[in-house]
């Protein structure tokens, strides 16, 4: 069963719909459990973006890229930014007191 309440078939819905979205045009998909796991954790992930950019939690690094045979500075012509913020999930901090103690 995919959902007791109206409210809740419709989310999950909503959700097999967007997953689908992701693949191009004529496809379909069926709620999984799964999507609405992965849609809790963009959605904190995304809380937390937001909550940091408010409150001006971002540093800026530069790194430049260097052309080895020349030893001269490039400004890189392949998109190379955003290493760092793909990996946020992995390096989130973490924020009660039982998460706290369970990583010592």
């Amino acid at each position: 069963m995919d959902a007791i309440e109206s409210d809740e078939l419709l989310r999950n819905a909503d959700m097999a719909l967007y997953d689908a979205k992701g693949d191009w045009r004529g496809t379909f998909r069926f709620f999984k459990p799964e999507m609405n796991t992965r849609m809790k954790v963009r959605r904190e992930l995304e809380m937390d973006l937001r909550k940091a950019l408010a409150s001006e939690q971002f540093e800026l690094y530069y790194q430049p890229l260097v052309v080895l045979e020349t030893n001269e500075v490039t400004t890189g012509s392949k998109r190379c930014c955003g290493g760092i913020a793909r990996r946020a999930d992995w390096c989130r901090r973490p924020t009660s007191s039982r998460s706290q103690r369970k990583l010592g």
